[in-house]
């Protein structure tokens, strides 16, 4: 019997779709995924540019806890934030001078050797290995927006037949 209520509670949602929430929810996924595209093309030219490289290794990493406070059901609750903070020593070359560098909610470890990529004629733009192909969630939501539009038009294109053929 549960299954029926959540089956027919889902219906009558279904038949509350308007034209603007689909229009709300392909907008979304118009945006999400334009960011992704410029993500994407910001990360490409990067690798692009970079075509240099030296290399580090990571000599030390500090972690840091920091307590918080915020409201949750208007209740004030502590909760803790962990970053992690990965410090690089790099072997210079010529044209990139700088010696050291920090990254932030890093999963390196101690000891770990580490490929620097930078842009010869601007050093001070470069990138770690696996950073420019970090994972973007960005089009995962965009397509995932898209794919909820599309079946909230599919609904509202059906409601919207049964609702004609009941009045005729």
């Amino acid at each position: 019997m549960r299954e029926d209520s959540i089956f027919s509670e889902f219906y009558e949602l279904i038949k509350k779709i308007k034209i603007y929430h689909i229009a709300a929810v392909f907008i979304i996924s118009a945006l999400l995924l334009s960011l992704s595209f410029c993500s994407y093309r910001t990360s490409l030219a990067k690798i692009e540019r970079c075509t240099a490289k030296v290399y580090g290794t990571v000599s030390h990493t500090e972690v840091k806890t920091e307590h918080k406070w915020r409201y949750q059901d208007g209740k004030k609750v502590r909760y803790s934030e962990t970053t992690t903070t990965a410090y690089i020593l790099v072997e210079t070359d010529d044209v990139f001078r700088q010696s050291a560098i920090a990254r932030r909610n890093s999963s390196l470890s101690k000891g770990t050797k580490v490929t620097i990529h930078y842009d010869p004629n601007d050093p001070s733009i470069y990138y770690l290995d696996g950073e420019a192909e970090a994972f973007n969630f960005l089009p995962i939501m965009g397509i995932l927006f898209l794919a909820v539009g599309s079946a909230m038009t599919i609904l509202y294109r059906v409601n919207k037949r049964e609702q004609e053929n009941f009045y005729y």
